[in-house]
């Protein structure tokens, strides 16, 4: 009896492993759709203070003089103002980020495919908080 609880402890732990990096990839994906959801609702409310606060990494960088632009919200109002979107597929990049495709639709008419990368970045209070750190147009 006691050889099949040795030989059987190894498979148990391999087990429970890989059902907590699932589990924390599922909940990643989650919290990545949660954040493109923000961000398009904020591009959709000309809300710069969130997109901000929503950008990280280069593309923050990269959109800094957009944002502080004084006429940039009028403009997200007018382009995104009836926008509507569907996530197409999320994964997890060999870099550990998120990949979020999604398909942004405007007047229900005109489409245009993005892909969001998103990054999880531990804060000083332990809490994970979602920054999109780069957003490609893909070929429709």
């Amino acid at each position: 009896m006691k050889s099949i609880y040795i030989y059987s402890l190894p498979l148990f732990f391999s087990l429970l492993i890989n059902t907590t990096w699932a589990t924390e990839d599922t909940v990643s994906k989650e919290q990545a759709a949660t954040t493109v959801t923000n961000y398009i609702n904020a591009l959709s409310q000309g809300d710069i203070l969130a997109i901000k606060g929503l950008l990280g990494g280069k593309l923050s960088g990269k959109r800094e003089n957009l944002l502080n632009n004084p006429s940039y919200s009028n403009m997200l109002l007018n382009i995104y103002a009836d926008v509507e979107y569907e996530i197409l597929d999320s994964s997890i990049d060999n870099e550990n980020n998120i990949v979020v495709d999604v398909v942004i639709i405007f007047n229900s008419q005109e489409t245009m495919k993005t892909r969001f990368i998103i990054n999880g970045i531990n804060t000083m209070g332990g809490v994970t908080s979602y920054k999109i750190i780069d957003e490609t147009e893909l070929q429709n």
